[in-house]
């Protein structure tokens, strides 16, 4: 038995720690992807076992020059604000969660 959480129960934990926030709002995304919207926009979705976060086009840039990650490919379109994060580790997810909630609020 692994000790290590999957992608679903880390993205679980994401979305308990924004419970009680009016301003946070579970729905459903691609796939029926489990989705979070701030103030009606979207920041962050479990897509295929991954975390998705929404940041500014450059930073997602950043991001998948340093390695981290990919840009999200969508019905064969890749999509410059959505970045797909690699590996899974809760530390990571909730960083980039945090930053995608601050870029969603602007």
């Amino acid at each position: 038995m692994s000790d290590t959480p999957t992608p679903e129960a880390i993205f679980t934990s994401l979305q308990r720690s924004f419970a009680g926030r009016l301003d946070v709002k579970l729905t459903t995304g691609p796939s029926d992807a489990p989705l979070l919207k701030a103030a009606g926009e979207s920041f962050a979705m479990l897509y295929d076992d991954r975390l998705v976060v929404r940041l500014h086009p450059i930073r997602c840039q950043e991001l998948v020059d340093a390695g981290k990650g990919n840009l999200l490919v969508l019905d064969g379109k890749e999509l410059e604000d959505w970045f797909c994060v690699n590996g899974i580790d809760a530390a990571e997810w909730t960083s980039h969660t945090m930053e995608a909630l601050a870029w969603a609020k602007g």
